[in-house]
């Protein structure tokens, strides 16, 4: 990133000598110039920044005074808190003012070489009076006013690459909206240096409080955004054993708390809220997700249903069986699972879809979703050979936890768990689920067991799903799946 910085630079200072030449402007009238703007510029940001260090200085004394007689308890954390942001407040500042002072030094010392005999007097001018000076070396023209405003641009970008030593960061400080990760961004040398006014974290649920605090602890005002209900963040396995939490005086419930988590608990009622109408599914798709998931809370906007596989898939949501398949059972594949029987089932369902879908004219996104790796490794195998030939369909399979905040046309679940035992494994998690099903738009299509998902022992979300499938008619079907 240092090497573009300098890249960037150089090429303007370039730009701006090749423009010099070609319109009659002196070379060393234009470096002098150059530098005296720049000069002016860090001279007028060193007193802004000196006089910012003091005023926070004089806050923080003040605020200590008032806190160390406040006996009110809650005055009293209420000065800490906003002494410990003020004090971060100096300590930027301060870093500042480190990196404007070396500017200054590097600007003097190139000043004393360019113009040995007036250096000395042109130092002790002020900021105003150095821009006066900048313009007595340029002629008074056409040119050389465009050329003031080019090397006025210039002279900024300069300071601001003294000021934020990578290039990146020097973008983002001049940008009004900055995307990245939570982890991404601190990645970013200098972040430090640069201030947000709001910081938005999507899928706030998903993250720890370690991630989420790195963005939020540069912005002034925060929104997370998230859904308690769908998937946590990911926790080591050690983290679930009661053991080794005993041991160290843990429980579960402080280890896998997120931030977000702990602010909707705790903030009053009016810095929250709650979507109550979800956009994104069909009503017939959504009133499942809702009842099942969220019964009470969430209701679904008007959406005209796509019936264009009704003839495959009669209803948006459609559980297509292998109870009755004598090779319905899971294969175990190291610590994972497969289920060719739902592979191929899936297999035979897109091969069909984009016969209709290209006799349409039109084209569909489709995202196939299990909660095995090694399922998603075999479905990927099996489309690999095919997927070039299936036009009229976008499709990608992953795993549930890499689908959250995702959505496509057609959903399709390969719920691959299908034993004697009755044994969801972690298909039990709820939240884990709810992820998996509201993910489509105008079809959900489950491809497993029924009977299993309805008869499995313990923990158990996917008996409330077959129930309501069975229940609804209208908007849902239960059928075997013909080839």
């Amino acid at each position: 990133m240092e090497t573009w910085r300098n890249e960037v630079l150089d090429r303007g200072r370039e730009y701006l000598k090749r423009w010099a030449t070609e319109n009659g402007i002196s070379r060393q009238h234009f470096q002098t110039a150059t530098l005296l703007r720049q000069l002016s510029s860090t001279i007028t940001q060193s007193a802004d920044l000196s006089s910012d260090q003091a005023r926070l200085e004089k806050d923080i004394a003040e605020l200590r005074d008032t806190s160390a007689t406040a006996r009110d308890v809650e005055a009293n954390q209420e000065g800490f808190d906003d002494l410990v942001q003020l004090e971060a407040d100096l300590a930027r500042v301060r870093k500042l003012v480190d990196q404007v002072t070396k500017e200054k030094k590097k600007l003097a010392s190139t000043l004393r070489t360019l113009e040995p005999e007036n250096a000395a007097e042109l130092l002790n001018l002020s900021p105003q009076e150095l821009d006066t000076w900048a313009e007595t070396y340029l002629p008074d023209s056409p040119a050389a006013r465009r050329f003031k405003e080019l090397v006025k641009v210039h002279g900024d970008w300069e300071t601001r690459f003294g000021r934020v030593s990578d290039f990146e960061a020097a973008l983002i400080s001049a940008s009004q909206v900055v995307a990245g990760t939570c982890v991404g961004v601190a990645a970013i040398r200098s972040l430090g240096d640069i201030d947000f006014e709001l910081c938005i974290v999507d899928e706030a649920s998903k993250a720890t409080p370690t991630e989420t605090l790195v963005p939020l602890s540069r912005a002034r005002r925060w929104i997370l955004v998230g859904d308690s209900k769908q998937l946590p963040p990911f926790l080591d396995e050690g983290l679930h054993d009661k053991t080794l939490l005993e041991a160290h005086n843990l429980d579960e419930a402080a280890v896998t708390a997120t931030l977000f988590t702990r602010l909707q608990d705790l903030l009053p009622a009016v810095c929250t809220a709650a979507l109550s109408i979800q956009h994104r599914m069909v009503p017939e798709i959504g009133n499942l997700i809702a009842d099942c998931f969220y019964p009470g809370e969430l209701q679904s906007a008007p959406k005209k249903w796509d019936n264009t596989f009704q003839n495959i898939l009669p209803k948006p949501v459609v559980w297509l069986t292998t109870a009755h398949s004598l090779n319905r059972h899971q294969a175990s594949s190291g610590l994972s699972f497969t289920n060719p029987c739902e592979a191929r089932m899936i297999y035979d369902l897109l091969v069909r879809m984009n016969g209709i879908a290209e006799s349409k004219g039109g084209s569909w996104t489709v995202l196939i979703i299990t909660g095995y790796a090694e399922q998603k490794q075999f479905l990927g195998r099996m489309l690999a050979g095919t997927l070039s030939q299936l036009h009229a369909l976008h499709i990608e399979c992953n795993t549930v936890d890499a689908v959250q905040g995702r959505e496509a046309d057609i959903a399709i679940y390969s719920v691959t768990r299908s034993n004697p035992e009755g044994n969801l494994g972690f298909l039990k998690e709820t939240r884990r689920l709810n992820v998996a099903l509201s993910r489509g738009r105008q079809y959900l299509i489950l491809v497993g067991d029924h009977y299993f998902c309805r008869t499995a022992s313990g923990e158990n979300p996917f008996r409330r799903i077959v129930e309501y499938v069975e229940d609804n008619p209208t908007s849902c079907a239960l059928r075997e799946y013909k080839n």
